[in-house]
């Protein structure tokens, strides 16, 4: 009951005072000078600060997965970091942010805060039974033998064409290798993407129903051969950091048959990650990377923590040339379409924000709501939030109802348990340049739902 009183309490009052900053600007007379801006974005990212960290809190108690590696995000990068970032008036990108950009970038992100934890008040309290119909049937033994055909295919495509060796490239290295083997570099990445995702899901699926009595005399070393292919073409040296770490999630949970002490474990661990071991990872991505040592406020002036900065950016990119009125999305969703057949497809939004900024270095994020505003403004970025909201709250409700169920090795589940690996990249963007795995997941539910939809499930 007091859990709930304060819960209100702190919501009501980041209302009010979002209600305030927004009455401040309408009324305001004075231009908005360094200092005041300065003042304003502090004391407002304190204030995020404490209901991301509140939230974040809840979360772990209640073992919200979904939801803790969000507010987990929100902390690091759109709470801490621009917090260093605004007192030390000093930015990962040597670019210089106006306070007018500054301030209006914060007050996005509170209004993205608050809309995020209005959309999931309704779920906190869930109930195992709300989710039903979690089956293990024929139609699962279907999907995983299509999906692990597929892999072998894309896998052995890949080696084939190249070496066994391309996964032992740097990350550029690997897509530069990719394209002479495929022709294409964007084909040769949708195989890989494949190939990875595939790998992943089968993996995570043998390893939770490692003990089912329809797996016992099924073949062990292909099922283990799945398993180390889904660690091999997922490493930290041909894939992206939070790809790499998306594997190990995975492998974590399935093996853990997602026990609520277990995720508990994993949100109090992903806080520290972010700060002190996703920097450190470079060192597998490019070669003659050295690691500096440097104090732990400057450490948020490494480009990995660009999030507030580009955001600031996207405001002047906006200012300047206009919204682009669901472009970046439909890009997003469209991925997979060839630049030869698609002219005009979007460039993803951190490359584009960084050209028209005069950026040098353009292999940059761009944060969630970064990309509702540069799409739709203020109302996309309540809506994008609204959305977020709930379909996290619908992951977790499905997480929790598995945990309860002894039916917990059902496709969807599995599916959502390789889907956790992906939210901390959708968050960070750009969407165009990550949304692919995630697309594919989609696809590959797409297709369970269909096997599944002319059968009766086993009883």
């Amino acid at each position: 009951m007091k859990e709930n009183i304060a819960e209100k309490a702190i919501k009501i009052g980041s209302i009010l005072f979002f209600g305030i900053i927004v009455f401040i600007y309408v009324i305001q007379l004075k231009p908005v000078t360094r200092t005041y801006s300065q003042n304003l974005s502090i004391m407002i990212l304190y204030l995020i600060l404490i209901i991301s960290l509140f939230n974040l809190y809840l979360c772990i108690s209640r073992s919200l997965l979904f939801q803790g590696i969000t507010w987990s995000f929100w902390v690091v990068f759109l709470c801490i970091a621009p917090l260093v970032q605004i007192k030390t008036n000093r930015f990962p990108l040597y670019a210089d942010v106006s306070p007018k950009n500054s301030q209006t970038s914060v007050n996005l992100i509170l209004l993205a805060t608050v809309a995020l934890w209005f959309s999931t008040l309704s779920k906190k309290n869930l109930q195992t039974n709300r989710v039903k119909n979690l089956r293990f049937d024929t139609s699962s033994d279907r999907f995983i033998i299509i999906l692990t055909a597929i892999n072998l295919v894309t896998f052995f495509i890949i080696v084939m064409r190249s070496s066994i060796k391309v996964y032992l490239l740097t990350r550029y290295e690997f897509e530069s290798a990719i394209k002479l083997a495929l022709f294409n570099q964007q084909i040769g990445l949708l195989v890989t993407v494949i190939c990875e995702s595939s790998a992943l899901i089968c993996a995570s699926y043998f390893l939770l129903n490692r003990n089912h009595v329809s797996f016992r005399s099924a073949n062990g070393f292909m099922r283990l051969l799945i398993i180390a292919e889904a660690i091999y073409v997922n490493n930290p040296i041909s894939s992206s950091r939070l790809g790499f770490v998306a594997m190990l999630i995975v492998i974590a949970l399935s093996m853990g048959r997602i026990k609520r002490s277990l995720v508990q474990y994993f949100l109090l661990s992903i806080v520290p990650f972010y700060l002190f071991i996703f920097p450190i990872l470079d060192r597998f991505r490019y070669r003659n990377v050295r690691i500096k040592k440097v104090g732990f406020f400057d450490s948020f002036l490494n480009p990995d923590f660009d999030s507030f900065q580009q955001f600031s950016n996207t405001v002047a990119f906006v200012q300047e040339r206009g919204f682009q009125m669901g472009k970046q999305i439909i890009g997003a969703f469209l991925l997979f379409i060839p630049n030869e057949l698609w002219q005009s497809k979007p460039t993803p939004s951190g490359p584009l924000v960084a050209t028209t900024t005069n950026l040098r270095f353009t292999n940059i994020s761009s944060p969630i709501p970064a990309e509702a505003y540069i799409d739709f403004g203020i109302i996309g970025v309540f809506c994008y939030s609204i959305i977020i909201g709930y379909l996290l709250s619908r992951a977790d409700a499905y997480i929790i109802t598995a945990e309860g169920n002894a039916e917990f090795r059902s496709i969807p589940v599995v599916l959502l348990i390789a889907f956790s690996g992906q939210v901390a990249l959708l968050l960070r963007g750009s969407l165009i340049g990550v949304a692919g795995t995630s697309i594919l997941m989609f696809l590959y539910y797409c297709l369970y739902r269909l096997l599944s939809s002319n059968l009766k499930p086993s009883s």
